[in-house]
């Protein structure tokens, strides 16, 4: 099929001229006021390390005239003590969508003397799990508050997957889920990590919103990046004529271990999601995921140095946890819920990951 020029550039300058037209519509600004324009719909609480009895800090949250006060001493038990600021959907079936949002936007009076962080909990698809906070994909960037100021701006993109995230869900930084902006569960604000040990410090939080603005070059930079495409779809329509052949094949790297980065995180993904499953054999995991036994061991032992059973009692311990902290459930419903058959092997395994029982952990975990 030979290449019509006039066609093409007759293509090119009408989606020029169509961008210069729409392109200061499209990419107006528009601000996303959250709190406390939508309080009715979001929720409040305090976190701190003792929660978890991983500290011994205090922390109380209060609430008046539409600001949030977080009155905090940290302790000096856990080696990085913080108190914490969460502001989460009600309705944990709608999060919140800030898709398109290129900074946040925070009203706050803070110490000035140290970095705050601020924590972004995403939902992901096939990695997050409803009833397991730690599997939101956790986006975190500083901010270091200033005598006398209290507006500040901080760039999404400034966001980054932090370490402690990626050790606690044993991913590496490549196998780290991207999170769905279109579901953002929860926004922390928390005081600087292990600093001003044993001082009584508060953080007053005014307002939290999103902005899709864009400075003037950056509007039209999405019209150049259109241009661009529409040119690059042109050559790749008349590609096949241009070479005589069809185009290549998707080419998939394998690691040295002989597995694919997708073979891994389909692996991961199925092994997340069907954990509580009592009867889940490596066999069972081989025929779902369409891996062989192989595939299967080099995967485990080489993104997490662990073998098939090690690896998912692991899984299943970290969410044993979670609900052991939560309330006062039998032990042997906490074993079923997460995957064992016979109370016996949790104990055992709770015990085997964690050094005290799951009897134990609870009364620590609720003071």
């Amino acid at each position: 099929m030979p290449i019509n020029r006039d066609t093409t550039f007759r293509a090119v300058a009408f989606a020029v001229i169509a961008l210069a037209i729409f392109a200061p519509f499209l990419f107006q600004s528009k601000t996303f006021d959250l709190y406390p324009k939508e309080r009715a719909r979001l929720s409040y609480q305090c976190y701190y390390d003792a929660l978890d009895d991983s500290g011994n800090s205090q922390a109380k949250m209060s609430y008046e005239r539409d600001t949030i006060t977080l009155k905090y001493r940290l302790g000096s038990k856990c080696p990085f003590p913080f108190a914490a600021i969460n502001i989460v959907p009600q309705d944990l079936v709608t999060p919140i969508d800030i898709t398109g949002s290129r900074d946040i936007e925070l009203s706050l009076l803070a110490p000035t003397n140290d970095d705050i962080q601020i924590q972004l909990l995403f939902f992901a698809e096939g990695f997050s799990h409803v009833d397991s906070p730690l599997t939101y994909v956790t986006l975190a960037a500083k901010l270091l508050p200033k005598p006398g100021k209290t507006h500040y701006r901080v760039p999404i993109s400034d966001f980054s997957v932090p370490a402690w995230w990626l050790n606690a869900n044993k991913l590496s930084p490549k196998m780290a889920p991207k999170p769905n902006f279109a579901k953002l569960e929860m926004i922390a604000v928390m005081s600087p990590i292990g600093t001003q040990i044993e001082k009584d410090i508060s953080i007053r939080l005014f307002g939290v919103s999103f902005l899709r603005t864009q400075s003037p070059f950056l509007r039209f930079l999405p019209s150049l990046v259109l241009i661009m495409l529409a040119a690059v779809f042109l050559l790749l329509s008349f590609r096949k004529a241009l070479v005589g052949k069809t185009m290549d094949p998707k080419y998939k790297k394998n690691s040295p271990s002989g597995y694919t980065s997708e073979e891994s995180e389909r692996l991961v993904a199925f092994i997340g999601e069907n954990y509580s499953d009592q009867f889940l054999s490596k066999q069972k995991v081989i025929i779902a995921t369409k891996l062989n036994q192989t595939s299967v061991d080099a995967i485990l032992a080489g993104e997490f140095s662990m073998g098939y059973r090690q690896y998912l009692n692991l899984i299943r311990i970290m969410e044993a946890k979670r609900l052991l902290s939560m309330g006062n459930r039998p032990i042997a419903s906490v074993a079923s819920a997460v995957g064992f058959f016979y109370p016996n092997s949790f104990t055992r395994a709770f015990k085997n990951i964690c050094g005290i029982s799951p009897t134990e952990f609870r009364k620590k975990s609720q003071g």
